[in-house]
């Protein structure tokens, strides 16, 4: 199967951005090819000022949780016109590398981790206009292992990495639940191995779903 647009998704703390990096890396060394890496929030002038909302402390006490995810559909409906539809629709080999869907992040984040209504789904698929990955990778990784982490990497700590531990484990049941529920689309990769390990996990399913 043709592999256009891949999406990485995981709590915070599960090595997404190296494992993303590792497979761009597989992507120009191994296939001679140059993927397109991007992330949400993010990637559009809209897309950056939402970031820099979302994760910033300022908002902390000055947000809803409702807001929040309007906020984040407002940014995946601006993605979705400036970046995936212009990718989608050119007939090239070029490979999109994605760092989060807004609607698979929301929904583990917005009705699992922050409990907001299901209804809020619905505004995303407006938003997506029907455009969904080929395929989603999974890094899960037990939350008090991701904590841990989080502490000792040398980013900076976000205002959702700060939302404590039993919102997180709430975060990972809802991904849990969303991969279980779409099967077609998600592989489960356990992200507390060594990264070289993950990485190797992450090529053996990309090549399976390749030969489906």
């Amino acid at each position: 199967m043709n592999v256009k647009w891949i999406v990485f998704e995981a709590g915070d703390g599960a090595g997404k951005s190296t494992q993303i990096k590792m497979l761009e890396d597989y992507y120009y060394n191994e296939r001679n090819i140059s993927p397109f890496v991007c992330r949400q929030p993010g990637n559009t002038k809209l897309g950056d000022a939402i970031r820099s909302i979302v994760l910033s402390d300022k908002y902390s006490n000055d947000m809803c949780s409702e807001a929040e995810r309007f906020l984040f559909a407002a940014d995946n409906a601006q993605f979705i016109e400036e970046i995936i539809i212009p990718n989608m629709t050119l007939n090239t080999d070029n490979i999109i590398i994605q760092d989060r869907y807004t609607p698979y992040s929301n929904f583990a984040y917005g009705v699992y981790g922050n409990g907001v209504s299901k209804d809020f789904m619905k505004l995303l698929e407006i938003a997506t206009r029907g455009y969904y990955p080929d395929i989603v990778f999974l890094l899960d990784l037990d939350p008090v292992l991701a904590q841990e982490r989080i502490v000792n990497r040398l980013e900076a700590i976000t205002r959702i990495d700060k939302l404590g531990l039993d919102f997180h484990k709430r975060v990972r049941d809802g991904y849990l639940d969303l991969a279980e529920s779409n099967p077609e689309k998600f592989r489960i990769i356990d992200a507390s191995k060594n990264q070289e390990i993950v990485h190797q996990n992450i090529i053996d399913e990309l090549l399976k779903f390749e030969d489906l």
